[in-house]
Order: structure tokens, then sequence, then C-alpha cells
């Protein structure tokens, strides 16, 4: 599949496919994705407009609240953390679900206080990601519950 993407500047340009790329931010989070390796379970993925585009507009407010200081304002990263956008965020967790993406976040982030973002604003925070990897937003929010056993929404 050819997504549009954004590059460094701001701009569009056409990639084609994902590349997994074996680079520093990607292995923060390749262990815990490899241990969740046998959770994929058919159904949806993300690219089926699993957030609204209100939650969206939430979850930049949330990301600048809780993680911009470590990931930067345009979710790029930087010396402190990875990025949470492009092909190297993507490819760590392509196949797993977003339900293991969203209960690792809850437990580890924001860094500095790892836990204290509430399942609301970290469910908007992943729209707001999801969003911002261009993949599409459909009609109802994003409502992962670290309670649950996961959903089986996958990241691909």
């Amino acid at each position: 599949m050819v997504r549009s993407k954004r590059d460094a500047g701001g701009g569009r340009r056409s990639v084609g496919g994902r590349v997994a790329s074996a680079a520093a931010a990607a292995a923060l989070f390749l262990p815990v994705a490899g241990a969740l390796a046998g959770e994929r379970q058919e159904g949806r993925s993300v690219s089926d407009g699993v957030y609204s585009a209100e939650q969206a507009g939430r979850g930049r407010r949330e990301y600048i609240q809780h993680c911009a200081t470590c990931h930067s304002t345009n979710l790029r990263g930087g010396e402190m953390a990875p990025g949470l956008v492009g092909d190297t965020f993507l490819g760590g967790w392509s196949g797993q679900t977003l339900w293991s993406l969203f209960d690792f976040s809850l437990a580890t982030m924001p860094q500095d206080n790892p836990g204290s973002t509430s399942p609301e604003a970290m469910n908007a925070i992943l729209a707001y990601m999801l969003r911002e990897n261009d993949f599409p937003a459909g009609s109802e929010a994003l409502a992962l519950d670290p309670a649950a056993d996961g959903d089986p929404i996958t990241i691909d």
C-alpha cells in the first residue's frame, strides 16, 4: 500500500511500504513487542479508522502536556526519547496490537512519572499518534481499557 507521509519539513512525500530498520529508537520497543508476538488476532487494524478526529485533537493537547518534553512537539523524538512517527516507530510495532502499545505506554510513560497518564488521556494520545502517522479517523473514539484482556486492533 502506498501511503502519503509527512517529511521533516511538514510537507508530504510518497512512501511505499514499511521499513523495519534496526535503529536505536526501535530497540526500546522491540523487546516488549517481541514478547507479545503471539497476541495478534485477526480483526480490525489501525487502517480501519479506530479513532475519531475529535479525539485526535484532544490527543494533541494531552501529548503536549505528557509527552512532548521528551518526544518533541513534532513527535520525531530527540536526544531523550525516540520518535513516535514514521517507519522506524511503526516497524517496531508492526503486527502487534494497539492495546499492547497502550498497555506499555500506560505502565512506562511519561518517563519521569510512569503510570501517571489516565487511560482516557492515553487513548487520546494514541489517536493523535495514529493521525500523525497518516492512519484514517473513523466515527468512534478509541476506547482501549487497561482492565480488558487486550483489543485485537493490529498495527500495520
